[in-house]
């Protein structure tokens, strides 16, 4: 695809509108060379290349360490206010199939399909509000909410790897599951979405960072201490992320991800001491057998 000065333009324009003229200039030049190759992402979570080289520059722009900082906080608080309203909406629906007004009854098919888009509607912002946790910013907007298709693809994954537990959860639920046992699984698929949060943020992460897993509880799971062990990790070998469902503590994961820069010549040490995150998943998945 050979594009023109103008479309180049029109791209970075749709993804960096804030940014400063020498910004977008140097921008255009990467827009043409990467839209012209062959971008056909990879099926793993990965940023498009034309979204890396973005954030490679953005990255680099001088700003503060308190702005960074503050990216993460405001994210920090969306996030939280999107897994409010979404646990919120999901009593809602489960009291509303359960009603015996039949002015506020709802049809299962109905409970189903809304309970399916609150969740997968969730894991979408939550993977914009983890992009913006990463340091971009809402100086970037376009850039924020912009997702390739290899990204898009990412988030569908996991909603479809959750899908199978979840559909056992809503029939539980027209079957007639205890209210308190509902609330409580409820609240579970709601924290679960900062799993979502996590891997969008670590992601995105500039190259010569490093990620370390913090324990929180004073009680941690046998894998969360493996993964504790196994720390710091790179952007390549991070194998899962809090509350994904890899550790038996699940949802009810309390540790956090501490994100420090370092050198190139440190974080390929890591790598190559960390081997593959697929190494580390294996650890978890033998430890969940043998516990």
């Amino acid at each position: 695809m050979i594009l023109t000065t103008s479309e180049s333009y029109a791209v970075v324009e749709l993804l960096l509108p804030d940014a400063s003229g020498e910004e977008k200039a140097l921008l255009e030049q990467f827009v043409t060379a990467v839209l012209e190759g062959k971008d056909v992402g990879r099926f793993k979570g990965e940023i498009s290349p034309f979204k890396q080289q973005a954030y490679g520059i953005v990255h680099q722009l001088p700003r503060a360490i308190s702005s960074r900082r503050k990216d993460e906080k405001l994210s920090s608080k969306e996030l939280n206010k999107l897994i409010d309203t979404l646990e919120s909406d999901m009593v809602y629906l489960v009291r509303r199939v359960r009603s015996d007004d039949d002015t506020r009854k709802i049809s299962t098919s109905r409970f189903k399909s809304e309970m399916k888009f609150k969740l997968h509607d969730a894991y979408r912002k939550a993977y914009d509000l983890g992009t913006q946790a990463s340091g971009i910013g809402q100086e970037y907007p376009g850039l924020v909410t912009h997702q390739g298709v290899d990204e898009k693809r990412f988030v569908d994954n996991l909603f479809s790897q959750e899908q199978k537990y979840f559909n056992k959860f809503l029939d539980d639920i027209i079957r007639g599951e205890s209210a308190s046992k509902s609330a409580l699984r409820v609240k579970n698929y709601a924290n679960a979405v900062r799993s979502v949060f996590e891997a969008s943020r670590t992601l995105q992460l500039p190259d010569n960072s490093l990620i370390h897993w913090v324990l929180q509880s004073g009680n941690p799971c046998p894998e969360c201490r493996i993964l504790h062990r196994n720390s710091p990790y790179t952007k390549e070998t991070l194998p899962t992320t809090p509350k994904s469902g890899s550790t038996r503590c699940l949802a009810f994961c309390y540790c956090k991800l501490r994100v420090t820069k370092s050198t190139p010549e440190e974080v390929k040490r890591i790598a190559e001491k960390n081997r593959s995150a697929q190494h580390v998943l294996r650890q978890l998945t033998q430890s969940r057998k043998s516990h």
